[in-house]
């Protein structure tokens, strides 16, 4: 009687192995050679919480860009109307102003607006005209502001009908300038500068020197 005992098939291929469509057997790639799906998407999901808040972060350092420096945002001095600008006064005053205040650049003039330039273009720029109106805010109460001999006036508004917190340095407006407007209202005619409101006590020390050597000194007419 004979025995046989299964012999394995030569011919049939291992389990690992892929059997092609002419017959012919090919060796299975090593699956553990790649990560397992699942551990890759685990950690794609654990990684946008991360790149979400490095985003808002950026966002909330920086802050939105509106393509515009603050040398180049509007300031109420821009269409302030100067009826004495040609005035001997105002002649001798411009005569006398600094070319460079400091942290400034060389000054610049323009329909009789006088304008320096920050010198690292990230600020805003300090703006002078002589020959405005009385400020009509000005009243008996108003809070004057001494400097080298100059009194000077920070109105409550612009006196063009805009409130001040339009032009205030905590504005969020797009197109307004982060600063304050100044009268000296102890000098005839009225001088109106545009301080930034990062510009420091440099040039409006330096403005008011020059105010006070060509503008002699009179009363403040606070109204009636």
């Amino acid at each position: 009687m004979n025995t046989s005992h299964d012999q394995p098939d030569q011919n049939r291929p291992d389990d690992d192995d892929v059997e092609r469509a002419d017959g012919a057997t090919e060796p299975a790639r090593d699956r553990s050679a790649q990560p397992p799906r699942s551990a890759a998407l685990i950690a794609l999901i654990a990684a946008i919480p991360a790149m979400v808040i490095v985003g808002f972060i950026t966002y909330a350092v920086l802050g939105p860009s509106d393509g515009s420096s603050q040398a180049d945002k509007s300031t109420p001095l821009d269409s302030m109307s100067a009826p004495q600008s040609t005035s001997a006064e105002c002649t001798s005053l411009v005569a006398a102003l600094p070319k460079k205040l400091d942290g400034y650049r060389e000054r610049t003039e323009h329909d009789g607006l006088i304008t320096w330039k920050s010198a690292d273009d990230d600020s805003g720029a300090v703006r002078l005209r002589c020959g405005v109106d009385r400020p009509t805010s000005l009243v008996s109460t108003s809070v004057l502001t001494g400097v080298d001999s100059v009194q000077w006036f920070t109105p409550d508004s612009d006196d063009t009908g805009s409130p001040a917190s339009s032009q205030s340095p905590t504005t969020t407006t797009s197109d307004a300038a982060d600063g304050a407007l100044w009268y000296a209202v102890d000098r005839r005619p009225y001088v109106a500068i545009w301080l930034p409101s990062d510009a420091g006590n440099g040039p409006i020390s330096q403005i008011s020197d020059a105010v006070n050597t060509t503008m002699p000194a009179t009363t403040v007419d606070v109204g009636s």
